[in-house]
């Protein structure tokens, strides 16, 4: 427990370093700890998201499902990225348009809506560490969108594997080829690509 501890403070205050040990302990104090099974769902499409995660262990994927189809979005992972809820349903407390689900057997702490906004609102630092929070996913959705755009499919995995260091080890590579939003066919060859050694 300890230990979990100490990684959350250090993880929150690279992030705000305003942000007291005191205070981030007294935030951790009240969170609950939750275990998924790999599969399992922690958001369904249309249910309103009413928690926050903070992933110890594990890795969560969000994605979109059209016409049978799944699109992955992002993912959530315990080495970078390690808050996870569909924000957008979360603040707005609207349906969720995101399934979410568990890749890895995982190991969370979690939070009701309530606590978390009330915590936010009464501590300064809180409320600004939320907005960098909230600039970074503008910042990574933005990004990405450019790189849909702009790069190729070779450029965009190259993108991926430094934007999610090791995750291509710990993702099944179809859920990877979605969220390029490339054939999973494609991603095969840019993979045995990098993989063949350099002709003399």
């Amino acid at each position: 427990m300890a230990g979990m501890i100490d990684r959350f403070c250090s993880f929150i205050q690279k992030v705000a370093p305003e942000i007291n040990l005191e205070e981030i302990r007294l935030f951790a104090s009240a969170a609950r700890e939750r275990t998924f099974r790999k599969g399992e769902l922690f958001v369904e499409q249309g249910e309103e998201c009413s928690h926050l995660l903070y992933i110890h262990q594990g890795i969560f994927r969000y994605y979109l499902l059209h016409e049978g189809e799944e699109f992955t979005k992002d993912f959530a992972v315990d080495t970078s990225n390690p808050f996870c809820t569909a924000y957008t349903s979360f603040m707005l407390q609207k349906p969720s348009a995101l399934w979410i689900e568990a890749l890895e057997p995982s190991k969370v702490w979690s939070w009701d809506r309530k606590q978390v906004l009330e915590h936010f609102q009464q501590h300064l630092g809180w409320s600004r560490f939320a907005k960098k929070m909230a600039d970074h996913l503008f910042f990574r959705k933005e990004k990405k969108e450019i790189e849909q755009l702009t790069c190729s499919a070779e450029e965009r995995y190259r993108h991926f594997l430094d934007d999610f260091p090791k995750l291509a080890q710990r993702v099944p590579q179809y859920h990877i080829a979605t969220y390029l939003g490339i054939a999973p066919e494609s991603l095969s060859r840019i993979r045995a690509k990098r993989c063949k050694p350099l002709e003399r």
